[in-house]
């Protein structure tokens, strides 16, 4: 009865704290009910807070650590990073956060909050990089580039566990990124958040959930990779 239950896929609706599962076929998840947790819920809450104290501080903290090409190019590379803490309103801060809480939701029956936090922090960092690698913007602030790699990233990652779910997000995503690039979809968000939206930041974020993963399966970052290395150096 284990083995029959577990290869079914879910989808959840949460009620009384607690995680209900929609069974389809194709998946390996062998847990009826998930217990809501609030450990699980310390990635989003650090991301959040951390946005939070930079929005209450700005403008002068958005000009410290917001995406700025020349200052990057001047040694300040911290900006690659900081920016995704960066927002150019609360209206923007509030469409990041329900991204992530909800991305991050989704996933936790699926891949364990360490490596969530990895994926969501490579996509950070290198989505950003590849932007100023490729683009010639002035500034950039937000986190919905990275978000984008962190919902790829985690689609691939526990694609053999969800393969309808996960498939139906990489379409779903492909096709808006799609989209963006090809037309003007995005005017309603620029209007809402105050700022023009940088299309290319969600395909660059996609990217960088792809490449997250490779280096994964090329056994570079994997566990058994660093502990054979460790225990290979333990010998000598």
């Amino acid at each position: 009865m284990e083995k029959a239950a577990s290869s079914r896929l879910f989808l959840c609706a949460r009620t009384n704290h607690k995680l209900l599962l929609v069974q389809w076929p194709g998946s390996h998840y062998n847990t009826a009910v998930n217990q809501f947790n609030p450990k699980e819920y310390i990635l989003v809450g650090l991301v959040a807070s951390l946005s939070t104290l930079v929005m209450i501080f700005a403008p002068t903290s958005i000009e410290l650590l917001r995406y700025e090409s020349l200052s990057v190019s001047q040694g300040e590379w911290w900006r690659l990073f900081t920016a995704n803490f960066t927002h150019s309103s609360w209206n923007h801060w509030m469409l990041n956060f329900a991204g992530l809480l909800l991305i991050d939701y989704l996933f936790q029956p699926l891949i364990k909050q360490a490596q969530r936090a990895a994926l969501l922090l490579f996509s950070m960092a290198l989505n950003v990089f590849l932007l100023h690698l490729t683009m010639n913007l002035s500034w950039y602030v937000g986190l919905s580039g990275a978000l984008h790699g962190f919902l790829v990233g985690a689609a691939l990652l526990s694609f053999s566990r969800a393969r309808l779910f996960n498939g139906l997000i990489i379409l779903v995503v492909s096709a808006k990124l799609a989209l963006e690039l090809s037309s003007e979809i995005n005017q309603g968000t620029a209007s809402f958040i105050g700022a023009n939206v940088v299309e290319e930041a969600h395909l660059a974020g996609a990217i960088s959930g792809v490449v997250y993963l490779l280096l994964l399966k090329t056994g570079g970052w994997s566990r058994s990779h660093w502990i054979a290395r460790t225990n290979k150096k333990a010998h000598h």
